[in-house]
């Protein structure tokens, strides 16, 4: 390509035309051909003005630019609170992580048979393995084991430092074999679609914004005025994108190192960036009042970006690490770099950090057990270094490193030797302030497939929802009013009590959640729907708010709700008169009624010495009439249209039933319900008799 013109500057104007559609001005073009070496040659003066041009606002925006002749300053970095720095850390181990392999029973556990017969050539086996101890009755092993590739994670479980999640995934609201198809509307089994939603963390995106968890957090954190960043190391996910809205971008740092603005010299192979810093400066001046919005955005945000990168770069450079032999590797590499951002927390003022890595390999569909074995060295090694480094610089406290992955791989091996998608999986949890030695969330108690948990080929509902491990860091993370749990997780709400806490998960929490701890009691639910279909994911939410909505209002109780299961009904009323039409007899029939009946779960707290939430609830004509009241917005009397919660839903044409199971729920607190139980005592009324009976008995002993 040759550009039209007799001169320099007549060709250099018509390159600017094609780059920025004539917004470039005369001024400006002569200031960057009033730039060029004297000496060069016409070729390499045209080469250094489509660099120049191809920095400035004219190009990246549709805007007019109009410069003031004031140099532009970067933007002060915000200085940090007085709140104490924290940091997560989550390594994704991309392709499905055969984490059962990795968490195991031991092979002196009596679950050990079924993972054997069920993993067949797959199975760790016991020169494999690494004893853990367990000191939770509910699991099915006093001792599990852990993958002896990675004796990393023994240490720290050992230490009090690591804990495990076991059969942890996503869901929507917890399911069973009997509905998870139904209920769990996502692409299982996908990469894609399960990569993002273990970062997302939010089965319904209710907000409208594709943001991740970590994102969330620091969203919350920012509002509240403290200094915040998320870091993606050689990358970055969905994880740590917060709401745009408020500004804030995703530094993306390689593993090398910190990138920096460079140019490679059109005449040697030096940097040659200093020769065109002064142009681009000026490219990038300040603008006046009447200039382009976009243009003055984009060109704060080139000198932002130089700046601080220049600033991380002499930050990074001279940052020394204890161990930088250890950090080898992958992962190792990008802890290293982890782990000097960490170090220099406060010369980068910042209250709150995420970081978010990844390895990959982990798709073993073909010969996964050697996969696996051979991959866990790798991140054996990269975790050691980062222990080790944290402990020394007395950073452990400050941290939680979660190590998941999109899901699980199946029990049962396939035809290549190796093993396919599957669902529930085990993350690994460690910090130094993490309740470490610990394995939360129900193991599976068989693997065959029998077990409630196994929907084929050792496919597994996970246990636990990825909202019940991020509950407790998020307490951890300075986490923890109601509203603000609830931009981190939106989703929260529809495990019920289903979460672990900071009390649960730290040494030093102490958060426990509202509603919970207290009385818990099923509901049976009926209402008339005006088509046949089941209730969405996101009108289930709807009913239960309306619920809780009611219970506050009317009892002045906290509570948590989740509608369990659902089945539809379709009733016609058949009318005995026989009517002909064209010769043809039949029974007239009325329109068909279309009918839901549920199982809703609701955890209530209340005051022993105050009852009203118990009152209320298993009051079943009034809780019925509230609820219908707040799903159809008609009033009780049916006459007018009431005040709600705002959870009405279109589909619901009238709520036929809310009533309590006392009988059949039960609580860890005495129930002080009058209604007689229907179920027999499983004790005797009184105290037995110490003398005979005088009046025989009718029956033969």
């Amino acid at each position: 390509y040759v550009p039209d013109g007799a001169t320099i500057s007549e060709k250099v104007a018509h390159i600017a035309d094609l780059l920025t559609s004539g917004r470039m001005s005369s001024d400006v073009l002569a200031q960057i051909v009033a730039s060029f070496d004297a000496g060069a040659s016409d070729e390499m003066k045209i080469m250094v003005a489509q660099q120049l041009i191809a920095t400035s606002p004219e190009f990246h925006t549709t805007n007019l630019v109009n410069r003031d002749g004031s140099p532009r300053e970067p933007t002060p970095i915000p200085p940090r609170t007085a709140d104490p720095y924290q940091a997560i850390v989550v390594l994704l181990l991309r392709g499905g992580f055969d984490s059962f392999n990795v968490l195991a029973p031991h092979s002196t556990c009596s679950l050990y048979r079924s993972f054997r017969n069920n993993r067949e050539l797959l199975v760790l086996q016991p020169d494999e393995m690494l004893s853990i101890t367990n000191d939770d009755p509910d699991q099915p092993c006093e001792t599990f084991s852990v993958n002896s590739a990675i004796p990393i994670m023994k240490e720290m479980y050992d230490n009090g430092h690591g804990l495990f999640m076991a059969n942890i995934g996503h869901l929507a609201k917890p399911v069973t074999k009997g509905n998870w198809f139904t209920e769990t509307k996502t692409h299982l089994f996908s990469h894609t679609t399960m990569e993002r939603e273990c970062q997302l963390v939010d089965a319904f995106q209710e907000d409208g914004w594709s943001t991740g968890v970590l994102g969330r957090m620091l969203d919350v954190h920012q509002r509240n005025g403290l200094s915040v960043v998320a870091n993606g190391i050689s990358g970055k996910g969905p994880i740590v994108e917060g709401n745009p809205s408020l500004g804030r971008t995703v530094d993306v740092i390689p593993a090398r190192g910190i990138n920096t603005l460079s140019r490679v010299s059109l005449d040697t192979n030096n940097d040659g960036l200093s020769a065109i810093e002064p142009m681009m400066e000026y490219l990038n001046q300040d603008t006046s009042m009447n200039s382009g919005l976009f243009a003055n955005f984009w060109a704060q945000n080139l000198i932002d970006t130089i700046n601080r990168t220049e600033y991380l770069s002499a930050l990074y450079t001279s940052t020394s690490l204890q161990y930088p032999h250890l950090f080898t590797g992958s992962v190792g590499e990008k802890l290293g770099v982890v782990s000097k951002m960490i170090i220099k927390n406060e010369e980068r003022s910042v209250n709150r950090d995420v970081f978010f890595l990844d390895m990959g390999g982990y798709d073993g569909h073909g010969l996964s057990k050697e996969i696996l074995q051979g991959n866990l060295p790798v991140l054996n090694r990269g975790l050691t270094a980062f222990y080790r480094e944290m402990t020394y610089q007395n950073m452990l406290d400050k941290i939680t490193f979660v190590v998941m992955s999109e899901f699980g791989r199946t029990i049962t091996p396939n035809t290549s030797y190796g093993s396919d998608h599957a669902w529930g999986g085990n993350a690994f949890v460690f910090g130094g302030q993490v309740k470490g030695g610990q394995i939360l969330g129900p193991y599976p108690k068989s693997f065959d497939n029998t077990d409630e948990t196994n929907i084929g080929r050792g496919r597994l509902i996970p246990s636990i929802s990825w909202e019940s491990m991020w509950y407790g860091i998020a307490n951890w993370y300075g986490i923890s009013k109601f509203e603000e749990m609830n931009v981190v997780l939106p989703n929260n709400g529809n495990f019920g009590c289903q979460l672990f806490t900071d009390k649960d998960m730290y040494t030093v929490g102490n958060n426990t959640i509202s509603g919970c701890n207290d009385r818990a009691v099923n509901l049976k639910m009926s209402m008339f729907l005006k088509e046949p279909r089941y209730l969405t994911g996101l009108e289930q939410k709807r009913i239960c708010k309306a619920a809780i909505a009611a219970v506050a209002k009317n009892a002045n109780v906290t509570s948590r709700c989740i509608v369990v299961d659902q089945k539809i009904i379709v009733s016609y009323d058949y009318n005995r008169r026989l009517t002909t039409v064209n010769g043809t007899r039949f029974l007239q029939t009325t329109d068909p009624t279309y009918e839901v009946e549920g199982t809703v779960s609701m955890d209530y707290q209340e005051d022993s010495t105050n009852q009203t939430g118990s009152e209320y609830i298993e009051n079943v004509e009034a809780f019925t009439a509230d609820m219908s009241q707040e799903l159809t917005g008609i009033c009780t009397d049916g006459t007018s249209t009431c005040e709600t919660s705002g959870n009405t839903l279109d589909l619901v044409a009238q709520v036929n039933l809310f009533e309590a199971d006392v009988s059949d729920s039960p609580s860890f607190a005495p129930s002080f319900s009058s209604r007689p139980s229907a179920l027999p005592s499983v004790m005797p009324s009184v105290a037995p008799s110490r003398t005979p009976s005088v009046s025989p008995s009718d029956v033969p002993s």
